[in-house]
């Protein structure tokens, strides 16, 4: 079995992000954490609702961004663009 290491690197974003403390009160699957944005129409509306950084997962191509992303209102990759 190939594996590339995706859920590892989505915790450890998500313990940067809210801090090592954080992971013992929440107790949701990586998955909940991380929306696939292209494949879950719920999560747009549970990501519009959050406030202060959003953590999700995406396939889509660069071309099919937010035009905020273009602007340098957005970061991707954690880096502001």
């Amino acid at each position: 079995m190939l594996l590339s290491g995706t859920t590892w690197t989505q915790q450890i974003v998500w313990l940067i992000v809210n801090g090592v403390a954080g992971a013992d009160q929440d107790k949701r699957f990586i998955s909940d954490k991380f929306p696939f944005l292209e494949f879950d129409y719920k999560a747009v509306d549970e990501i519009a609702k959050q406030s202060g950084r959003r953590l999700l997962k995406s396939h889509m191509p660069y071309s099919c961004l937010p035009a905020a992303v273009e602007a340098g209102r957005a970061k991707v990759n954690g880096k502001q663009l």
